[in-house]
């Protein structure tokens, strides 16, 4: 079977990372790692929502673009690949379409698709990304997810290794979110699905910073991306990366189609998407030597959205086991 993607999924990625490049370059990304840098978050968000990416799973009736989740993983790799700051996996994949699913819009799922409002969410009562940035809250409740104004809750900020994600510990209540249980989990699937697709993109970006490096710097006269040893190290990278390419598309397909197994195909993405991303930011931080730890160069931008990524919806041992499970090996 051929996975690919659909001509006006290519059409969207193309605009979005234009889009991307042109607004959402490392410097914006470092400025997010501050709170002086929140108004320029919050107007790459409002471009994200003009261009229908806050919508994208949204159907057309209730103001998204009403796409499948090929679209999804082809925009979310450019998130990756430019490190996008702010919750929009969650907010595209969970926040707008439980709201469009939900009695409980209140105005706020126009405000979420458009840019001009957002929400961040955790589905568990651990620590919730972006919380000091966020206008409102998805956070769990006794009884399913609950849709919180600012006003509503407390926020205790919480020190992240990723400081664009603004992460904090929110307490307090909301109203019910009518969301049924199967929504639920879909979301879920969708925002793991999402992750993936970013890391696939951060390990992209992490390698062409590392390939310029290397061409440029010189040892004994030839530049260091001549060694073999370096060869190597980027040529192992470059294939994990592209070998978990195909297990996100192939998750996306099982999504769209409702395929049976689609939990553990994407359980299966999220693996190797980690997998590989953990395995380039080593290998660039080993090929820039000391360069690669210093905060003044982009490369950590980069490798620390990729770590924090990786743990978001499961890590990669909660992922193997569940393809374990799902597979019959205990």
């Amino acid at each position: 079977m051929k996975f690919a993607l659909p001509d006006d999924a290519v059409a969207i990625r193309d605009a979005l990372r234009g889009a991307l490049e042109a607004d959402c370059g490392p410097e914006l990304v470092r400025s997010s790692w501050s709170i002086e840098g929140e108004s320029r978050v919050r107007g790459l968000w409002q471009l994200l929502g003009e261009m229908g990416v806050l919508g994208l799973l949204v159907p057309e009736a209730d103001g998204g673009l009403g796409c499948d989740e090929l679209f999804l993983v082809a925009a979310f790799e450019e998130m990756g690949y430019a490190a996008a700051p702010g919750p929009i996996g969650d907010s595209a994949t969970i926040v707008a379409p439980l709201l469009a699913a939900s009695t409980l819009r209140d105005g706020l799922l126009r405000e979420v698709i458009d840019g001009s409002a957002i929400v961040a969410c955790s589905l568990d009562a651990g620590p919730v990304q972006f919380a000091q940035l966020a206008d409102a809250f998805l956070i769990p409740g006794p009884n399913g997810p609950e849709l919180a104004r600012r006003d509503q809750v407390e926020v205790a900020p919480l020190p992240t290794i990723d400081s664009s994600r603004r992460s904090g510990l929110v307490s307090g209540s909301g109203l019910p979110l009518d969301a049924a249980p199967l929504d639920v989990e879909q979301a879920t699937l969708r925002a793991t699905l999402a992750a993936a697709a970013e890391l696939v993109g951060l390990g992209m970006r992490m390698l062409d910073i590392t390939t310029g490096y290397v061409l440029g710097r010189e040892q004994f006269g030839v530049p260091i991306g001549s060694f073999q040893s370096v060869k190597h190290m980027l040529a192992n990278s470059l294939i994990a990366v592209e070998f978990a390419r195909p297990a996100v598309w192939r998750a996306a397909v099982s999504l769209s189609s409702g395929d049976p197994e689609m939990a553990c195909h994407v359980s299966m993405a999220k693996v190797l998407a980690s997998d590989a991303a953990r395995r380039t930011a080593k290998s660039a931080i080993q090929c820039h030597g000391a360069m690669g730890y210093t905060v003044e160069y982009d490369l950590h931008l980069f490798v620390k959205r990729a770590w924090a990524r990786c743990a978001d919806w499961g890590d990669s041992d909660l992922h193997t086991a569940r393809v374990a499970s799902s597979l019959g090996i205990h």
